[in-house]
């Protein structure tokens, strides 16, 4: 048997598929979560905070519903994992800072397809990509405003 190795900032809880008809499984509790489509890419990261009603449990549930009203979920995502936390804010903005860092400045589809979402001001955590960034903007900026990525 061989032991998978995580980095210190990933979610350790291995990746499940959603069941609807054991919804109880989920945990109420607050806490991020990752999303991933059928190809193993991760779709959206979210968090379940205190206003969240049945915290992940419900918000995970919406995700694989029909009426999940983002596009870019809606329908497409298969598995999921997550992490209990009481820091469930700072937890994804490091989930959300780290996946922007790992894949060249770009968020995941449906954080960036969610209209009602406000992502704040992420951090950056390795030297090299922060310098280049701030010099000349992430490459997600550069090709917004139009020039080389």
């Amino acid at each position: 048997m061989t032991q998978q190795l995580f980095k210190s900032w990933e979610i350790r809880m291995p990746w499940a598929e959603f069941d609807p008809a054991n919804p109880r499984a989920l945990s109420g509790s607050n806490g991020a979560y990752e999303l991933e489509d059928a190809e193993g890419r991760v779709v959206y990261i979210g968090y379940a905070g205190g206003k969240d009603l049945f915290g992940l449990r419900g918000k995970i549930i919406r995700h694989f519903s029909d009426q999940e009203p983002n596009p870019a979920i809606r329908g497409r995502v298969r598995r999921f994992h997550y992490e209990i936390t009481s820091m469930w804010l700072s937890r994804w903005v490091e989930l959300l800072g780290r996946y922007r860092e790992n894949n060249g400045g770009r968020l995941p589809e449906g954080n960036v397809a969610a209209p009602e979402e406000h992502i704040p001001k992420l951090p950056k955590f390795t030297g090299a990509l922060w310098h280049e960034w701030n010099r000349h903007g992430t490459p997600a900026e550069r090709e917004k405003a139009g020039g080389r990525t």
